[in-house]
């Protein structure tokens, strides 16, 4: 069930009762899944105008030139200790402000579930992994089946969107 809608002049979609207009995509793997992402990006409904990406470093400048994509949040590689922290303390006070309606972790890392967690967005997805247990699981709304190795990941990283019917 998706349907589209005007809302104050912006567009948004809505899904499953839920309307989205901002959207947060996580992707904390290297350049070249990156650059896959921007499948996944592209296969957003022309009706939805912008995602904002949380990413490494070595990324910032793929989704930066994507013009689908508003804001770019950098996680820190090259810090430790007090610097670290800080630096995600501003990055998670930047989203909050956000108000997320929709959360997609592309990645198996920790830092998805803490925002799906701690960011209150009215949806979240994610993808069933085996490292990952009870703390994971309960931190989305939805889990998808874990990805087999028989589809492309730009596919794959679709499908996770398509498990949601967005």
């Amino acid at each position: 069930q998706r349907s589209k809608c005007f809302d104050n002049l912006r567009l948004c979609i809505w899904v499953g009762g839920i309307k989205i207009k901002k959207a947060l995509f996580i992707k904390t793997k290297n350049i070249g899944d990156s650059i896959i992402l921007t499948g996944a990006i592209s296969a957003l409904p022309a009706t939805f105008t912008y995602v904002d990406v949380i990413c490494l470093p070595d990324s910032k400048d793929i989704f930066e030139m994507n013009p689908r994509v508003r804001h770019v949040f950098v996680v820190p590689r090259d810090l430790s200790g007090f610097k670290k922290l800080l630096s995600y303390f501003r990055i998670f006070k930047k989203l909050h402000k956000e108000h997320y309606d929709f959360l997609a972790q592309f990645s198996s890392d920790w830092r998805g579930a803490l925002c799906a967690r701690f960011l209150n967005v009215r949806l979240s997805v994610a993808r069933k992994n085996s490292r990952r247990g009870f703390f994971w699981e309960k931190s989305f709304d939805f889990i998808a089946p874990q990805i087999t190795q028989e589809s492309p990941i730009v596919e794959q990283d679709v499908d996770l969107l398509r498990a949601v019917n967005l």
